[in-house]
């Protein structure tokens, strides 16, 4: 017979899990004796710690039920599905890790006969067969931690094959076999010894019985908080799931019946647990559902359907809007009386440029190379410092007494540690009159933008003092000496090119011609924070004017991953880096002009807060050695 439910918008989990799915195997021991039909219950018998012990005339039968993760094959490595993982896209910008593998047994379960205290209340029916037809019966209820049997098992000595099982599962008249329906998943107990010799009386027979079905849970893992009301469901697809296990005494075997469509009724909640650390992404925070659910032996994880039909934003998009793609290997099964855990690592999905001109996912990349972490349409930020052509990308251009340059005719250090003197506007940004600010307001809300004061002319109009930039000294990109923070985020261009010239790689001319690499604003620092980090600069926290500090919150450990991730280097934590804004602090506490220029320094502390600072121009020493340039690039 087939069931067949109907789904609502649905999220796809296809799931792939090692084949077949494991038989209950018989205990044996040595057994007893003929079918009699008792009338009156025995009195009332205290239930032992270790077993069900069911007297029965001759025979004494000590029946165990097998828990969920019991090891039920005397070879149970050979059933042992594989760790199974696969990655599919849920919305633009977020993807999924599907991890699924077999729950630890628990404490005390593993062995040949695992044991729990007695069996659960209810009622149950022992049936002894041989050649296939029934020769006795026994029937007993547990209740409230004490038994009642009815009868006795009087049984010709023989073999027989001894079959026990609760009221969840079905037979018909003729008693030619028992069925498990997934209906009662997770409910139904049965369980068969083959071959059980019974020669005389003082017997006991071992019987173990367990389920024919299997029972997953469903594991949420995520960079951020995962809201609290998230909440699944699961499905299968249509007729895609087995209905039956039958199990037929004349044949010993146990086989599907029917397909039907799973689709539960109740939604599956979840409760925040421990964070787990994964290596590659960092600390990732973990809900874990309150509720198995449970499927037959047989069922294909990749028939599966997991639908999220509730929950807030993870990764600034809506969860119950999460789409799949479909996993590639449908051939495994989910095992008989085993506990399943299906890991969703959630993660975000961030886009690449690539030296081809192109963007797109990691995932898509082929041999292509990402040279840039996407911030908008036309925006991003290297994934690496920047440092000249040869130079080591951990380079820092700072002042150190004791060091010679490293390029003899551009003094990378003299040029980064200029001694500050007052109303010398050299070391590092534009003249005071290219975009005067004094509170931090104004760099955080107007849109600078990086590549004009980097490239053009018009970004450094100004002159004071009798010093008066003219001609193509006016362009910092191209000043060494004026203006080397500027000129040094255009090396990161030309080290790209190097690169990939000296491996023979194709690159796209237009994405590394001059104009198109630049040192970045405050403005488009912030781009970092909230397009990549998931964080919100209207959180901002201006302390006083004076102090020059802001601080917002956001995500530092999505920010070192979406750089990491691509074989570049996080921004956070080391080092402050350069903008091209400037803070014209004339009168401001008798200050002078130009004396310090906007820094942005990534600094994660709690709470994933970020610092961002203005600093003076004239760094030396010890604090010289912190500031670095981060080139951005418009495409």
């Amino acid at each position: 017979m087939k069931k067949t439910f109907t789904t609502s918008k649905q999220l796809f989990f296809a799931f792939c899990l090692a084949a077949g799915f494991a038989l209950f195997a018989a205990s044996c021991g040595n057994d007893a004796d003929e079918t009699g039909k008792g009338k009156d219950p025995t009195p009332p018998e205290e239930l032992k710690d270790t077993a069900t012990v069911v007297k029965a005339g001759d025979l004494t039968f000590v029946i165990s039920e097998k828990p969920f993760d019991a090891d039920i094959d005397t070879d149970t490595r050979a059933y042992e599905p594989p760790m199974v993982t696969d990655t599919i896209e849920l919305a633009d910008g977020v993807e999924a890790e599907i991890t699924i593998e077999r729950d630890k047994p628990a404490a005390g379960t593993r062995g040949p006969t695992p044991q729990i205290k007695h069996l659960p209340d209810g009622h149950y029916h022992i049936f002894a067969y041989q050649g296939g037809v029934r020769k006795g019966w026994l029937h007993f209820i547990v209740q409230g931690g004490k038994l009642n049997a009815w009868g006795k098992m009087m049984l010709p000595a023989g073999h027989y094959d001894l079959c026990c099982f609760n009221t969840k599962v079905t037979y018909p008249t003729d008693f030619s076999w028992f069925g498990m329906n997934i209906g009662n998943a997770g409910q139904e107990l049965f369980g068969v010894a083959k071959n059980v010799y019974i020669g005389g009386p003082g017997y006991q027979v071992p019987i173990s019985i367990g389920h024919h079905s299997a029972r997953i849970r469903t594991k949420l893992i995520a960079m951020m908080d995962i809201p609290t009301d998230v909440r699944t469901k699961l499905y299968s697809k249509p007729n895609a799931a087995p209905e039956n296990i039958v199990y037929r005494p004349a044949t010993g075997n146990f086989e599907t019946s029917g397909t039907t469509t799973i689709n539960t009724v109740n939604t599956t909640a979840y409760t925040a647990a421990a964070d787990v650390n994964v290596p590659g992404v960092g600390t990732m925070k973990t809900m874990l559902a309150n509720d198995y659910q449970y499927v037959m032996a047989g069922t294909k994880p990749s028939d599966l359907i997991m639908h999220i039909t509730n929950g807030g934003k993870l990764y600034t998009k809506l969860m119950y809007n999460f789409s799949h793609i479909g996993i590639n290997s449908a051939t495994q099964q989910f095992l008989s009386n085993r506990s399943y855990t299906i890991s969703v690592k959630l993660l975000p999905n961030f886009k690449y440029v690539f030296q081809d001109g192109s963007r797109g996912y990691l995932r898509d990349k082929g041999n292509r190379i990402p040279v840039a972490l996407v911030l908008t349409d036309h925006l991003g930020v290297a994934l690496s410092d920047a440092a000249p052509p040869d130079y080591p990308l951990d380079f820092i251009p700072h002042w150190e007494e004791d060091k010679q340059p490293y390029d003899t005719e551009h003094d990378w250090y003299g040029l980064f540690s200029r001694t500050w003197v007052n109303n010398d506007p050299r070391y590092y940004m534009q003249d005071n009159e290219s975009l005067p600010g004094k509170y931090w307001t104004d760099v955080l809300t107007q849109h600078t933008d990086g590549a004009f004061y980097t490239w053009n002319p018009d970004g450094s109009s100004g002159y004071r003092d009798g010093y008066k930039k003219t001609g193509n000294a006016r362009i910092k990109g191209n000043n060494i000496t004026d203006f080397p923070a500027f000129y040094w985020s255009d090396l990161h261009r030309k080290s790209l090119i190097k690169r990939f010239s000296d491996a023979g790689v194709t690159y796209y001319a237009p994405l590394f011609q001059q104009g198109q690499w630049f040192l970045p604003s405050v403005r488009q620092w912030l781009y970092v924070l909230d397009q990549v980090g998931m964080g919100n600069h209207d959180a901002f926290v201006q302390p006083d004017i004076t102090d020059q500090l802001m601080y917002t919150s956001c995500y530092s450990n999505i920010i070192n991953y979406a750089f990491t991730k691509a074989g570049g280097t996080s921004p956070l934590d080391t080092y402050h880096y350069w903008t091209c804004v400037e803070w014209d602090n004339y009168g401001v506490g008798g200050g002078i002009y130009c004396d310090c220029a906007y820094v942005v320094i990534l600094n994660s502390g709690a709470n994933n807060r970020f610092t961002f600072r203005a600093d003076r121009k004239g760094c030396t020493g010890k604090d010289a050695q912190f500031y670095r340039v981060r080139s951005f690039v418009q495409f």
